[in-house]
């Protein structure tokens, strides 16, 4: 096997023995996104979001941006994690090329952030009786939108090789890839201003797409 594929292979092979390591905070990750859905539907006020978009709507915007949430929080937390551990050069002077090495982590977390979307859509489903229609046409939309999420999540990752600590940062980027690019309110009801500068996130545009698509039975045809 090459080396690249090999390394790739480990990288990925100790995310998952990471994540099974810590199974509890998956558990407890998944029941924050379920609170985390519920509470922003409920505090924005459920006549609010009902009038706008409907809660499938809002579940289905919701899931996506989770993807952007965790590619920007997991890169920024390798980063400083390797730094803190003392192991960041180590990683820096492998043989396989560091950039390589982080692809592999990130593949890791997007299988694991997959499981953790999907599993808070079904409980959040269940619990306020809301129906997505599962369609085909989707997946091309979902795959076009992840390179945008995880490309923002790798600027972070080189803010932190700079600047050491961001968190702050990371945050409010986090932030406003959930509540400022339309997972729960569509950009268009936003000031100009405000829509504008919504769509320029990376996720907003897969968003909009993905409803048409889900929601409106809409082809790809129709909607590229």
């Amino acid at each position: 096997m090459p080396a690249l594929a090999r390394a790739l292979r480990n990288e990925i092979h100790k995310e998952f023995l990471l994540q099974w390591s810590y199974r509890l905070n998956f558990l407890t990750l998944l029941a924050l996104f379920v609170v985390m859905f519920l509470g922003a539907s409920f505090i924005m006020g459920d006549g609010e979001v009902a009038r706008y978009e409907t809660r499938a709507s809002s579940l289905a915007g919701f899931m996506v941006a989770l993807f952007a949430w965790d590619a920007i929080s997991m890169m920024y937390w390798t980063i400083l994690d390797e730094a803190q551990a003392g192991t960041l050069e180590q990683m820096l002077m492998s043989p396989v090329s560091s950039a390589w090495l982080i692809v592999g982590r990130a593949l890791a977390r997007l299988l694991v952030i997959a499981a953790l979307s999907v599993a808070m859509g079904l409980i959040v489903a269940a619990l306020l009786d809301v129906d997505i229609p599962l369609r085909i046409e989707a997946l091309p939309v979902v795959l076009l939108t992840l390179p945008g999420a995880y490309a923002c999540g790798l600027a972070v990752a080189g803010l932190t090789l700079i600047f050491k600590q961001i968190s702050t940062l990371t945050a409010m980027i986090a932030q406003l890839l959930i509540f400022v690019n339309g997972t729960f309110v569509g950009v268009d009801k936003f000031a100009g201003g405000v829509e504008a500068f919504a769509k320029l996130l990376p996720t907003t545009q897969g968003i909009i797409v993905l409803r048409r698509v889900l929601l409106d039975g809409e082809s790809l045809a129709d909607v590229w």
